[in-house]
């Protein structure tokens, strides 16, 4: 009787093993299938394959993995946030928890829910949490709790791009806490990831020029104060920083300020050969920008060879694909704040944020919007023509 049992048992567990292999074969082959649709940016069929893996074979190994995929495929906030937050209550062991965790404070973040944001965050240790972390904190006025993340980001980050966002938050701290001696040095570790900044330097320039305001102890500090300003205003005429050292300006005008003294390790940090040509590396973007804004039509009426009519929509200026959400909320922040009244929004598009101005009828009209934004220091800007296809090949 008892062998009779334990034969029983045995087929069963067999029978549970098998059945168990068998539904995640099946759930594998949905799931690939969803990921190629996926790719192929089939949305709508990627989703609906992604549901139903997740719907009929939930104990499957891929239901997380298909959670995720959705977290990409919708816009909508609200349905991200209930896919992130299931992969973070219900499978702290699968493989992208932590990316989870971290798109999840991103969304609460663009959201303006800060609080959300700064519990997301604190869960996880990455790269980026510490940025967001210094950010938030320094943005409010939490200056002590900024520095001290932003020195964690700066401990650990071989992201040369995100170590100098982390010296700009971390230099901000020092001079708003009037450690000068500090944030002179920081600003000249900062310099040295130049060619990595997402503003080309700008707002490092911006502090150099605060920080030898109040440094007292260095000779003719206010010259060379007035010197750092001056070649901020002629490198970024039109950026936020430039508008920001106006009121330096008034000050030095009303003392009769008007001499420079040159700061060497200044200079040469944005007068290198290869930092030189602002104005024709200008000149050579838009050049690009515009080549591609004329030619973009009849390239794309080549594509697989059966587009064969398309109607014009409008011009784009693209500003800048970020994967950090942050960085892109804060180039659309700083524009705002120089006065430019344009129609700027920041979209989430493959994978990628990014920050555009959109409904621009006239090339002219995006040529010069995108002049004014390379003024400001974002050399990425690029003007892209949207063209609805009207008729295909038969």
């Amino acid at each position: 009787m008892k062998k009779c049992l334990l034969t029983a048992l045995l087929l069963v567990f067999a029978g549970t093993v098998y059945s168990e292999a068998s539904n995640d074969v099946q759930a594998y082959i949905i799931y690939k299938e969803a990921n190629d649709s996926y790719i192929v940016k089939k949305f709508d069929d990627a989703r609906n394959s992604y549901l139903q893996v997740i719907n009929e074979f939930p104990s499957s190994k891929y239901v997380p993995y298909s959670i995720y995929m959705l977290s990409f495929i919708e816009t909508d906030y609200i349905k991200i946030i209930d896919y992130l937050g299931i992969i973070k209550g219900k499978y702290p062991d699968f493989q992208y928890w932590t990316n989870s965790v971290e798109k999840l404070a991103d969304i609460f973040y663009v959201m303006d829910n800060q609080k959300a944001a700064i519990e997301e965050y604190g869960l996880i240790s990455t790269d980026r949490s510490y940025y967001m972390l210094s950010l938030i904190y320094s943005s409010n006025g939490f200056i002590d709790k900024a520095a001290d993340y932003a020195l964690k980001l700066l401990q650990t980050t071989k992201d040369s791009s995100l170590a100098y966002k982390g010296f700009i938050i971390l230099i901000k701290c020092r001079l708003d806490q009037g450690n000068y001696t500090q944030a002179h040095d920081l600003i000249e570790q900062a310099l040295k990831l130049k060619k990595w900044a997402f503003d080309n330097g700008a707002r490092a320039l911006y502090y150099a020029g605060k920080c030898y305001f109040y440094k007292k102890d260095i000779v003719n500090h206010m010259q060379k104060s007035f010197y750092i300003f001056s070649l901020l205003k002629t490198t970024f005429p039109l950026s936020p920083e430039s508008a920001m050292a106006n009121g330096y300006f008034d000050y030095f005008n009303k003392n009769n300020i008007s001499k420079t003294d040159e700061v060497r390790w200044i200079a040469d940090a944005f007068t290198t050969p290869l930092d030189l040509p602002y104005q024709n590396q200008t000149l050579t973007v838009l050049d690009k920008l515009e080549k591609h804004a004329e030619d973009i039509s009849a390239e794309s009426e080549g594509v697989n060879g059966n587009l064969i009519k398309s109607d014009f929509q409008e011009y784009v200026v693209r500003i800048g694909e970020f994967k950090d959400l942050s960085v892109a909320s804060l180039a659309a922040a700083d524009i705002v704040k120089s006065g430019q009244n344009v129609p700027l929004g920041v979209f989430y598009r493959n994978d990628m944020y990014v920050a555009e101005i959109r409904g621009i009828k006239d090339l002219g009209d995006a040529k010069d919007l995108a002049k004014k934004m390379i003024a400001m220091g974002y050399s990425d800007t690029r003007i892209i023509e949207v063209v609805k296809v009207i008729q295909f090949a038969k």
